[in-house]
């Protein structure tokens, strides 16, 4: 029996575990390779997979590509299946990216609703990646990296994506919000760089905190513009009480205590401005005695124009005054100490046992002033009066007052606060306070067949109409806030006495549809040409019902009839022809030998020839 030496046994036990080792590490290696090759294989087949419905995504085969994915689901296990689905989201997932990214930009070679619909066949698979993606789209407008048209035609074209409609409309909502918040702050920029600071403070306010940026700014202008506001409600106050609008500065005074509530010196105005108006009030004295309504067309600002001799030449003689004639008429009113009162304010319109009740009110004024109202007729610029020396149009200049813009005989633009009737009294009332009770100043009568105060709102369907609207509504808005109230003077111009019922109501309609709508409604009806209608008339009945109280015609001499329904006034005409042939009428008012202005008229006709 031989003997085995440790050394040997030790080497012995050595293979084995060598072998058992090399043994294992095939096994393992086997055992790899196979996982490897199935791997392979599973990978191989998924690739196969989504080439396939890849294709069938890209040639809008929805259908066959939500039967292949449910197959897939169903049908496949382990790793096959695992990869197969995964790399079928993938493609859902870069589809859906990729027709994100084309609406967004607007592409037009793609079919929006085909393919929305077919992607919403997936929306279970598809969820999270669209609500990445209009996160992504939402956050791109807020940092202001796409434009809000995108933006929002982005929304409404995934709303074919029915199941996600709530968060769509969500998304749409706030890029909503994001585009008022925008324009507000547009809007607010604007008026603050106009110094309508409080107007801006309220667009500021409008901005939302979603846009935190534009939030900041608002704030910070905010603060700019109150401080800015402070010292111009003083003056705009004082202003008011200068003119004995005692109420008009409290109200002024009372909205500024809503920006500034602890201020003092505020406070103290008011209670001040109150007393005033107690006083103010108390010294007036009834005015029993007769109203006089002058009115005039507008002004001869170019008389080199007017007068040159074409066939219009002796209308602007006998219908027009010039500049010059206008502003001595104003001061000789003045100097015979007669105020401006609004007409408005000769009536009141009550109910009384469930009745309207239309009737003069008691007129209080200051002691030995005398009444009288001033309208003005066609303060629309028509093309005849632009081409025969009339200016064009009302404008605002940048301190917010209204002047007027026209060009000149030398071809130059003009804008001017003195060559018509509007901004001449604005001056002469801002120098004469007394010269206005309550900061009255004049009715403007308006047509509308060729727009309104220059500005051609008649053409509702030219591309140009919202912004002479716009130009006009400026001017409407300034010159209620100074004073001026308006007048139906029709739509068309005609002579009411002389045209038929229908052309009546086609006439008023038009002008409510046109006119009213632009200045707000008016109880002032001011007859063209004079030619008014009796009571009886069905004519009159439809003016009534359109809203009209006070109806103005033209006679030589002061004339009021008042009924409990309605105030029938007329109007004495100043013109060419009134200061030519009566003289003696007027003499009360002033005397037309000195106001007339023959350096500049052409002779009148003999006066047996009338007027027209």
């Amino acid at each position: 029996m031989s003997l085995i030496t440790p050394v040997k046994m030790k080497m012995q036990h050595n293979y084995i575990a060598i072998g058992i080792g090399i043994v294992a590490a095939l096994i393992l290696l086997s055992t790899s390779l196979f996982f490897l090759f199935n791997l392979y294989q599973a990978d191989k087949f998924a690739q196969e997979k989504s080439t396939k419905f890849s294709s069938l995504i890209n040639s809008k085969n929805f259908e066959q590509a939500l039967s292949m994915y449910k197959d897939s689901n169903k049908n496949l296990s382990g790793t096959k299946k695992e990869k197969t689905i995964a790399k079928l989201n993938k493609v859902l997932t870069t589809n859906v990216d990729t027709f994100s990214n084309n609406l967004l930009k607007q592409k037009k070679d793609i079919n929006e609703l085909e393919i929305t619909k077919g992607l919403s066949l997936f929306k279970d698979k598809i969820s999270s990646e669209l609500n990445t993606e209009f996160d992504r789209v939402y956050n791109l407008y807020l940092t202001k990296g796409i434009s809000y048209t995108k933006a929002s035609a982005y929304f409404k074209s995934m709303e074919a994506f029915s199941f996600k409609a709530g968060i769509i409309k969500k998304n749409e909502a706030l890029v909503e919000s994001l585009s008022n918040s925008r324009t507000s702050l547009s809007n607010a920029k604007k008026l603050m760089a106009d110094k309508a600071y409080i107007n801006a403070v309220v667009e500021f306010k409008k901005v939302t905190k979603a846009d935190p940026a534009d939030y900041q700014t608002a704030k910070d202008s905010i603060l700019t513009c109150l401080n800015s506001a402070y010292p111009v409600y003083l003056k705009d106050a004082e202003d008011y009480k200068v003119k004995f609008q005692f109420r008009a500065a409290c109200d002024l005074l009372k909205e500024a205590l809503t920006y500034y509530p602890k201020d003092a010196t505020i406070k103290q105005k008011i209670t001040d401005y109150t007393a005033e108006e107690v006083k103010a009030d108390s010294e007036l004295v009834p005015y029993n005695g007769i109203v006089e309504h002058l009115f005039f067309h507008p002004l001869i600002a170019y008389p080199e124009k007017a007068f040159d001799g074409d066939f219009m030449s002796n209308g602007y003689n006998d219908w027009f005054v010039t500049v010059g004639e206008f502003n001595k008429i104003i001061q000789s009113l003045y100097d015979k100490n007669y105020i401006l009162i609004d007409i408005n304010s000769l009536y009141e319109d009550t109910m009384v046992n469930g009745k309207e009740v239309f009737k003069r009110s008691k007129l209080m004024l200051p002691k030995n002033k005398k009444p009288v109202i001033i309208s003005v007729d066609d303060i629309n610029y028509y093309q005849y009066m632009i081409d025969n020396g009339d200016v064009y149009k009302l404008v605002l200049d940048k301190d917010g007052n209204v002047e007027t813009y026209s060009i000149n005989p030398k071809g130059e633009v003009v804008y001017s606060r003195d060559n018509e009737i509007v901004p001449i009294i604005d001056k002469f009332v801002d120098l004469h306070p007394d010269f206005s009770f309550r900061g009255a100043k004049g009715t403007l009568g308006l047509t509308g067949y060729q727009g309104i105060l220059g500005y051609r709102t008649q053409k509702l369907d030219d591309p140009n109409f919202e912004t002479e609207k716009a130009g006009a509504l400026k001017v409407i808005k300034r010159l209620k806030e100074t004073g001026w109230n308006f007048a139906s003077h029709s739509y068309g111009h005609p002579a009411m006495a002389k045209i038929t019922y229908a052309r009546v109501v086609k006439d008023t309609d038009l002008w409510v549809k046109e006119v009213e709508s632009l200045i707000g409604p008016t109880k002032i009806y001011i007859y063209p040409f004079g030619s008014t209608v009796p009571a009886n008339d069905p004519k009159f009945k439809y003016f009534y019902n359109a809203g009209f109280r006070v109806f103005c015609g033209v006679g030589a001499r002061p004339y009021e009839k008042d009924t409990s329904e309605y105030i029938m006034m007329d109007r004495r005409d100043v013109d060419g022809y009134t200061l030519n042939y009566r003289r003696d009428t007027f003499l009360p008012l002033y005397d037309s030998n000195l106001i007339i202005d023959r350096s500049v008229r052409p002779a009148f006709q003999p006066l047996s020839t009338g007027k027209n």
